[in-house]
């Protein structure tokens, strides 16, 4: 069990630069058509950077749903990216991080809407009486009764370590790396079953090192943060997640299409 101290360690605020809407594509040459990853934390009205009102939120999720867009789980967007078959116009997914308990106010109005989500996971905090901010085991459990809802993983510990560029410079040991990845691929099963071959870096940067260790475990789809689309050649260890929790509705009508 971890201590209890240890969950205030995720609550530092990370800010997702929005930049310039770019196409990554792994040719270097763009399809007509693109997809967007919309990712979440918060659902509250706390002001924190990375978190979003439940209003606004809904109001995007209205948006969405009235105006044509083809809002599809992450396995579809595999499929794709598997296949390198281009997406269909107006392509979006929508996850959350961190598996903060306000993830359940979010997850509400997604299934409102009938929506599909990915919640990202850092399984240490995950069903863990010592962290009272976090998804508990009846959350997830309630969480499970939607069929359009999806688990994923988000590292074990989600420790500062792991930050892309601290692993870059060798400032982490690959048995630190190494370690974390089977111990949270250990709790997932333990949660849920069955592995995930879905993962979003810590602090949303990789390190080869890191893709090296995650593919070596079974992790096929790597999740980073940025302020772009993708299309069906994207690299599988980079795939870019635009920061949904501050974005109007007429920014994400500017930014997919």
């Amino acid at each position: 069990m971890m201590r209890a101290g240890r969950p205030l360690r995720l609550a530092r605020d990370l800010v997702f630069g929005l930049g310039t809407l770019l196409i990554v594509s792994g040719s270097g040459v763009s399809s007509v058509f693109a997809a967007a990853v919309l990712s979440y934390h918060g659902f509250d009205h706390s002001g924190r950077a990375t978190s979003i009102t439940p209003e606004a939120f809904e109001e995007q999720l209205r948006f969405l749903t009235e105006n044509g867009y083809n809002v599809v789980s992450l396995e579809t967007i595999a499929e794709h990216l598997d296949r390198r078959e281009p997406f269909p116009p107006k392509t979006v997914a929508i996850v959350i991080d961190d598996g903060w308990r306000t993830a359940m106010r979010g997850a509400a109005l997604l299934e409102k809407y009938d929506l599909p989500f990915t919640l990202f996971l850092p399984m240490e905090y995950m069903d863990n009486p010592a962290s009272r901010l976090t998804l508990s085991g009846a959350d997830i459990e309630a969480l499970r009764t939607y069929p359009k809802a999806a688990f994923a993983d988000h590292s074990y510990s989600h420790s500062q370590k792991l930050k892309g560029p601290n692993i870059a410079r060798g400032g982490v040991s690959r048995a630190f790396i190494e370690k974390d990845i089977a111990r949270s691929r250990k709790r997932y099963k333990e949660l849920f079953g069955k592995d995930t071959a879905f993962f979003a870096y810590p602090f949303g940067r990789g390190a080869k090192a890191y893709a090296e260790a995650l593919n070596k475990a079974g992790f096929v789809y790597l999740f980073t943060v940025g302020g772009t689309s993708f299309d069906e050649t994207a690299d599988k260890n980079a795939i870019p997640r635009l920061g949904g929790h501050a974005l109007t509705v007429r920014q994400l009508e500017k930014l997919i299409r």
